[in-house]
């Protein structure tokens, strides 16, 4: 009996321990994931909820937001990169011992997208469709968005050298240095990203309960990019957003502005108290969605005229004055806007925008 009893108690844990490991992400450090400190705060907004934000030591991206459940938890958004995405799951351990079996990406941008391959076959990983055909493209990647943003990595870390090669104090030098050392573990990081499309896609409307939580993955049109999807906790009041709202201005560059107006409207009538931005922190004043829309129609007005006049996007982007919205956007201090958004104008109106 003893022989027989220890046998199958062998079997079972060594089952047990598959099956949980199955259950869990890739531990395995991966490359550009060295830091000091914490990357992540917590901030909890609702009872298992919390509104995930990078404190600057690591390069993350956008923020994430994390559902624990009573079995399981659900992640918003898995960051810029696979350390990124390791670095989470390292800290999450202080919030919960749940692993996480869905993730929902807002849109396909790379810095809400490219932790997915950190997920097992297994967990499910949903978007709308538009979002998961563009990260199958290889559209996350690569563009005028990650041209920008990730592309000159190499650029800045140059130019980070040849500005410590000339500072004269140690202070400088180490703040220089610093920088450096960030930049490239952001290139180690962002090199290691094998885009990994979402399994599970929608058009309109998903919803999911885990127990006493209802959850509603939402699509209202166009915005920010042709994909944005919302998730909506009814019970809970939360709305989580993406990058449809920031506490500034949101990424112009692969926006249909006309339509992000309108699709604005639409989901402000859902019943929320408190918006959880892809960028910022939790946003509780509602007057601020009128406000982005003021900004994005006459940003769109003006490039569209500029258009009209023949104006290149580059000098178009000088011209356009957006400081009537200055009250509401402190960083406006002048004419002037992104030149990526004027791009985008000029291709919406030509026909050539994807």
């Amino acid at each position: 009996m003893n022989k027989w009893f220890s046998r199958y108690l062998f079997c079972f844990l060594v089952f047990f321990m598959g099956c949980n490991q199955n259950n869990q992400p890739s531990m395995e450090k991966p490359p550009g994931a060295d830091y000091d400190g914490q990357a992540f705060t917590f901030q909890e907004v609702g009872d298992g909820i919390y509104h995930i934000k990078g404190t600057g030591v690591l390069s993350v991206g956008c923020n994430s937001t994390l559902i624990v459940n009573e079995r399981d938890a659900v992640l918003v958004d898995s960051h810029i990169s696979p350390a990124a995405m390791w670095a989470l799951f390292t800290e999450m351990t202080a919030i919960t011992d749940k692993p996480i079996r869905y993730v929902i990406n807002t849109h396909f941008h790379f810095d809400h997208v490219h932790g997915n391959q950190m997920f097992p076959e297994d967990v499910k990983i949903i978007s709308h469709t538009y979002t998961r055909d563009m990260i199958a493209a290889g559209n996350s990647k690569r563009g005028r968005s990650y041209d920008a943003f990730i592309g000159r990595i190499p650029d800045r870390i140059s130019e980070l050298e040849q500005q410590l090669a000339s500072a004269t104090d140690d202070s400088t030098k180490s703040v220089f240095r610093d920088r450096i050392r960030l930049q490239k573990n952001y290139k180690e990081a962002t090199d290691a990203v094998m885009p990994r499309a979402p399994n599970e896609r929608f058009t309109e409307r998903l919803q999911y309960k885990f127990g006493d939580r209802l959850i509603q993955i939402l699509f209202f049109g166009r915005g920010h990019t042709g994909g944005d999807a919302v998730v909506f906790l009814p019970e809970e009041k939360i709305l989580i957003i993406g990058d449809l709202l920031s506490t500034g201005i949101s990424y112009l560059g692969d926006a249909y502005p006309e339509e992000w107006v309108r699709t604005l409207e639409r989901l402000k009538k859902l019943d929320f108290e408190t918006i959880l931005p892809g960028h910022g922190d939790p946003i509780e004043d509602r007057k601020k969605i009128d406000h982005f829309q003021a900004y994005l129609t006459d940003f769109w007005k003006q490039a569209v005229q500029m258009r009209k006049d023949g104006v290149e996007a580059d000098e178009a982007a000088k011209r356009i004055d957006m400081t009537a919205h200055a009250s509401h956007y402190p960083r406006i201090k002048e004419a002037g806007v992104s030149i990526f958004g004027v791009q985008r104008v000029y291709e919406l109106m030509e026909g050539t925008a994807k």
